[in-house]
């Protein structure tokens, strides 16, 4: 008897645990999405930190931006083509240039490359108009003028503003020169940067490279300037002990090298 119900418990426990056709079929369904996302991530085996363990940083990177450059001109090339529009120009090769190779740099931040280049139109046009309707004399004189000025304003703004981004100096040289006529170049200008910009920051992700859809949070910091007395820079924080330590710093160290 007691034979009999140790044979009925296994045989119940048996019957539970043993895989049904649900099962296997369950089982099957994990493997095959197991089995697809291992060879999806074999995909980013092409990311910039995977080829940099194995080849090296410098020649990574040169391989990355011959990639990135060759493929983000074809797109803005093809696209010209299909729209007929003023979609390349000059200042936008410097500008696909940081976006690439200095991807983290704020200079290279959607933020300041679109500011920047919308900056610059405007500073170069209004400056161009102002001096052509004053009448400076010859249109020579006038773009003379007007290239000065736009460009000392520009710079003013850029350091004042943070947005500094130096391809949209080019931008501006352009406009000061009376070389942009009517909206449609302007908004083709504008929308190539805008398109740049979203090209990085597809292809610098895929790549493993983090790169903002907008800004990254930082700030581009203030050039050191080297002098015969030393280097200066001004410390960015708003803490007075801190700046007057840093003062002492650089003193101390000019008083050394005396």
């Amino acid at each position: 008897m007691v034979r009999v119900a140790y044979l009925f418990i296994f045989s119940n426990i048996f019957i539970i645990f043993t895989p049904d056709e649900q099962y296997y079929k369950r089982r099957k369904e994990i493997n095959t999405v197991d089995r697809f996302l291992w060879n999806v991530s074999k995909v980013f085996r092409v990311s910039y930190w995977y080829l940099a363990t194995r080849l090296g940083v410098k020649n990574t990177t040169a391989l990355y931006l011959c990639i990135a450059l060759l493929l983000c001109m074809i797109i803005m090339g093809i696209i010209t083509h299909l729209v007929h529009w003023f979609f390349i120009f000059p200042s936008l090769g410097p500008s696909v240039f940081l976006v690439f190779y200095f991807p983290s740099s704020p200079m290279s931040s959607p933020k300041n490359t679109i500011l920047g280049h919308l900056a610059g139109v405007f500073f170069g046009l209004a400056s161009y108009k102002l001096w052509y309707f004053l009448g400076v004399g010859s249109h020579q004189n006038i773009i003379l003028a007007s290239s000065g000025l736009s460009m000392g304003v520009l710079g003013l703004f850029m350091i004042y503003t943070g947005i500094l981004h130096p391809p949209a100096a080019s931008t501006c040289l352009i406009a000061s020169l009376g070389l942009i006529k009517g909206i449609t170049p302007i908004i083709g200008m504008m929308a190539s940067v805008v398109l740049v910009c979203l090209i990085g920051y597809v292809l610098n992700n895929l790549f493993g490279i983090e790169y903002p859809l907008w800004n990254n949070g930082e700030k581009v910091p203030l050039p050191k300037a080297k002098t015969v007395l030393g280097d200066v820079q001004e410390l960015e924080t708003d803490d007075h002990v801190e700046s007057i330590a840093a003062k002492l710093a650089m003193r101390q160290k000019l008083d050394d090298e005396d």
